[in-house]
């Protein structure tokens, strides 16, 4: 169904105005979540309790667990990128159905396509859309374009001959989507019959055609580019090589179609489409972790972990929707660097904008309680003591470079504590 906006103008007293305008200043703001059901998303977060005791300097793992909610029931979707790879092999030709000579696959092809240009049109959301056919060997008809009125007279040009080489077509549908533009990107795969041929120059072996086209899903896969793969062809057809098509889709986080007639490839169009309607993203997510004073990020943390204000900076990357994953896990490592003692961390801020651009934030408890021992002398050296009360010197507070350790009396070190060696040594 799709939404259609206008305005009309309508008389209305002017006390039933007054009355609806009251009515909805006094509404009641909605409950906790009220962003994730109205279908743009929301995120929560758990945190693995961190308790006991550390040394100076020793770094503490945090694990964050992020977790993205809700369906998304509105149009609030960035523009996606589409590559429409269809099959134009001589067996194109053939009757779609037994026993009539009309549609041929192509036609039928022709015509759910120019359906699916037009729902793609109706949304409105400014989506880019490209053409590759290939047969013996693939050829870009046209560059992305929100042109759908000529993408359509195209489709309507295409002819059929030579042998099926889907190798090349996936290659022309990345080199198509080859951009930084940022944007979520698809390839829609049409074929009725098997990988025949291969690479640039239409070379004939079988067993490499699958083997290429293999090889360039997990091209797609690693460029994050979900290939929807549509079996074309009557019921029983052994044409088509089914088992190539559901690898490719799982290899690159797609789905595997199949169409007998007209009604059903269209169908198959209106399902993708709705995948690429429903497209959203949470962006601009980051953990804010208070950090009691002294805590400072160590190594290995993710790329961009800063400190501002007193607590720790994470960076999350964009959450996707369809959502690929129930959650996604971050671990962060802390030290500290000034002060022995006993430290209670305050609970973690979410924050992010969600799928309809909107500032939002969730509280990440967090009741970890971190027992750190060990002191620093005016020359930098760290003095750390144990549970069982002996103290170790690190020289310039490198815990690769112990200079001693002084056995300890069983029971914790509490406090390390300088005196001079004699009144007035001043060592």
């Amino acid at each position: 169904m799709r939404a259609t906006f206008g305005s009309r103008m309508v008389r209305r007293p002017l006390a039933m105005l007054l009355l609806m305008a009251l009515l909805f200043t006094l509404r009641a703001p909605g409950p906790a979540g009220a962003e994730a059901a109205s279908g743009c998303l929301a995120l929560t977060g758990t945190l693995k309790e961190v308790n006991g005791s550390v040394r100076m300097f020793q770094p503490i793992a945090f694990e964050y667990t992020i977790r993205p909610e809700g369906e998304m029931v509105q149009k609030v979707r960035d523009p996606v990128e589409v590559a429409l790879v269809l099959d134009v092999s001589t067996s194109m030709d053939s009757p779609m159905l037994k026993n009539k000579l009309k549609p041929t696959r192509l036609e039928v092809l022709k015509d759910a396509s120019l359906s699916f240009l037009n729902e793609l049109a109706d949304q409105k959301a400014g989506d880019q859309v490209g053409l590759i056919k290939f047969s013996t060997t693939a050829s870009q008809v046209r560059g992305l374009t929100t042109n759908y009125n000529t993408l359509k007279q195209d489709v309507e040009r295409l002819t059929a001959s030579g042998y099926t080489n889907i190798d090349d077509g996936l290659r022309k549908g990345s080199q198509l989507l080859a951009n930084s533009s940022g944007r979520q990107k698809f390839v829609i795969l049409v074929t009725d019959g098997g990988a025949t041929h291969y690479g640039t120059n239409g070379r004939q072996n079988e067993t490499e055609a699958k083997k290429q086209a293999l090889a360039r899903a997990d091209e797609l896969a690693k460029a994050r580019i979900p290939v929807y793969t549509i079996a074309l062809g009557t019921p029983g057809d052994t044409y088509v090589d089914h088992d190539l098509l559901v690898k490719i889709s799982q290899k690159t986080g797609g789905q595997k179609f199949e169409a007998a007639n007209l009604d059903e490839l269209k169908a198959v169009f209106r399902s993708i489409t709705k995948v690429i309607q429903q497209q959203g993203k949470i962006t601009g997510i980051e953990i804010r972790q208070p950090l009691p004073e002294g805590f400072e990020p160590a190594d290995g943390n993710p790329q961009g972990t800063s400190i501002k204000d007193g607590a720790l900076i994470v960076p999350v990357a964009d959450i996707p929707y369809p959502f690929a994953v129930s959650e996604r896990k971050v671990t962060v490592s802390l030290k500290q660097t000034r002060q022995v003692g006993t430290y209670a961390f305050e609970d973690a801020t979410l924050a992010y904008r969600d799928a309809c651009g909107r500032d939002a934030s969730a509280i990440i408890p967090n009741n970890s309680t971190i027992h750190v021992t060990g002191w620093i002398d005016v020359w930098g050296n760290l003095y750390v003591g144990d549970e069982n009360g002996a103290v170790s010197r690190y020289r310039h507070a490198d815990l690769n470079r112990k200079q001693f350790t002084i056995p300890g009396s069983g029971k914790p070190v509490q406090h390390i504590g300088f005196a001079e060696s004699s009144p007035g040594a001043n060592d």
